[in-house]
């Protein structure tokens, strides 16, 4: 790991967790974390102080406001005003492969979000849905498509839901283990790498 990419890395932790202490510092509408250390800034600060204290936090940020909105299975976002935004998400892909190891995918923030506040998105486009996959299979049969992937529970499930046969690449994030371990039906073909793909 070059000198460079480790300053990277410490400034981009250094700033979650500055973006993380300034969210918390704002106060609430509902008890918590949030309302606990706005509670101190009141002990040491006036009130007229203190809301103008949060106003700033709030204007810096420039975050959605999610800890206003009602619990509910499907709690919508809201912005600053409480104007509510659509939570739509392309697919639920827990990690992505990277050269240094998984990082979080759009499954992982969905997860986040559930745990955190409650929210499921609205609809997944992307897989597993066979939809994504009508274009492709308005123009050829099915016995001609295939879908390539490492994930069993989207790329794999995509391709049960559309009827197609599933290529199992292991270079990704499914292991043989994960394999042996799996209740469907049997990939198609199990490959170690992509490029083993065409051959």
């Amino acid at each position: 790991m070059s000198a460079l990419h480790i300053i990277f890395t410490v400034l981009q932790v250094l700033s979650g967790l500055a973006v993380t202490v300034v969210v918390l510092m704002q106060s609430g509408k509902s008890a918590g974390l949030s309302g606990s250390i706005s509670g101190g800034a009141e002990t040491f600060l006036s009130k007229g102080k203190a809301k103008s204290w949060d106003d700033k936090l709030a204007k810096a940020t420039g975050l959605w406001n999610m800890r206003n909105c009602p619990p509910s299975p499907m709690c919508p976002i809201r912005t600053e005003n409480q104007t509510p935004v659509d939570f739509v998400a392309t697919h639920p892909d827990n990690c992505c492969p990277s050269e240094r190891g998984p990082i979080p995918d759009i499954g992982g923030m969905m997860k986040f979000l559930e745990i955190t506040n409650g929210m499921k998105p609205s609809h997944v486009f992307g897989k597993p849905s066979p939809t994504l996959l009508a274009p492709v299979l308005a123009e050829f049969a099915k016995e001609e498509v295939a879908v390539v992937g490492d994930r069993l529970y989207t790329d794999k499930a995509i391709a049960d839901n559309a009827g197609v046969d599933f290529v199992c690449v292991l270079s990704g994030e499914t292991t043989r283990d994960d394999l042996a371990k799996y209740g469907g039906t049997p990939p198609a073909i199990v490959v170690e790498t992509f490029d083993q793909v065409d051959r």
